[in-house]
């Protein structure tokens, strides 16, 4: 299947973006983005998916969470997606093993993609959801525990961090892993050496995804409109945009950062360099209205390539990167 793409400008957009920059203000006065009027647009494809949330890099494949029907596949062989368990969210890759969490079952499971075979079932409960491999292990957010909890390679819980009010998703730098907690709109930094939160800080309202550059850690605040970015160390906020369109997922890329709106699904993309007035490059990618917290999107890039899932349109949208 193929579906036209429409590229936004200010004023006939759904997506809205201003900007303001600052090293450690919370104020969200914000001033005009630039619109960018000429572009090539990508050439879009839609694969059929059941409830589609999370997405993965699977040695170079992209794989898809279908959350309706409890299964996790290779997005161009679905027939033979592997079953996981009762409302799976998220995804990640150790390079030998995809790790899923099992959001209604409570439980992490772990899919061999060689074989399609379950070779780890772990009954973590406490409502697991964002999941990240690094540093070694696998780490993934317990929501109604309020905490992040260490996996070793048989999804054996080895240390646990306290998160928060209501811990959603996980990210890691190279030094550090990051969750966000959508319900206070907190971020809290652990180190993955001594499982401790070395700070935390209000950042936003409803904090969600996160992608961590260099010099900046960018977070979305899909409640309060926002896409922000702040000190990896100490979490003070260095810039601030206003995308209007429930932002959710995010990545950073080739100085770009990358957004995945719930209202469409939309892409937009920023600077990674924070310039206060970005040049807005928006994607419309569907016409689904937004999730209002009652599902996530998820946003997957490979190469010069992208994928988005669509829950409510059903499907996974991909396109070449401009």
């Amino acid at each position: 299947m193929r579906r036209a793409v429409q590229f936004l400008t200010a004023a006939a957009a759904v997506v809205v973006v201003t900007g303001c920059s600052g090293s450690s203000s919370q104020s969200d006065s914000s001033t005009p983005a630039t619109p960018r009027s000429t572009a090539p647009a990508p050439d879009l494809t839609t694969t059929p998916a059941t409830y589609p949330v999370g997405l993965a890099d699977v040695a170079g494949k992209p794989w898809v969470v279908e959350t309706g029907s409890g299964k996790v596949g290779p997005l161009d062989d679905l027939k033979h997606a592997v079953s996981v368990g009762a409302t799976p969210l998220r995804a990640t890759y150790d390079r030998h093993l995809l790790w899923v969490s099992v959001f209604g079952a409570g439980q992490v499971v772990a899919v061999d993609p060689t074989t399609g075979k379950v070779v780890v079932r772990s009954k973590i409960g406490g409502e697991p959801e964002g999941i990240v491999s690094a540093f070694g292990h696998v780490w993934v957010v317990q929501q109604k525990a309020r905490r992040l909890a260490e996996l070793d390679n048989k999804g054996k819980i080895i240390r646990v961090v306290a998160t928060g009010e209501e811990p959603r998703q996980v990210a890691a730098s190279r030094t550090a892993l990051y969750v966000s907690d959508f319900g206070a709109g907190d971020i809290y930094r652990v180190d993955p050496k001594t499982a401790k939160v070395t700070s935390h800080r209000h950042v936003c309202d409803g904090a969600q995804g996160m992608a961590a550059t260099k010099y900046s850690l960018w977070a979305t605040c899909t409640s309060s409109d926002r896409v922000v970015a702040v000190n990896p160390t100490t979490l003070h906020r260095q810039t601030s945009f206003h995308v209007a369109g429930e932002p959710d997922a995010i990545h950073t890329a080739g100085g770009t950062v990358y957004v995945a709106l719930t209202n469409g699904p939309a892409l937009v993309q920023l600077p990674a360099s924070g310039d206060p007035v970005p040049t807005l490059v928006a994607l419309q990618l569907g016409d689904d209205l937004p999730l209002g917290d009652r599902a996530n999107v998820d946003l997957l890039l490979i190469g010069k390539r992208f994928w988005v899932s669509s829950p409510n349109g059903g499907d996974v949208i991909a396109g070449s990167l401009g």
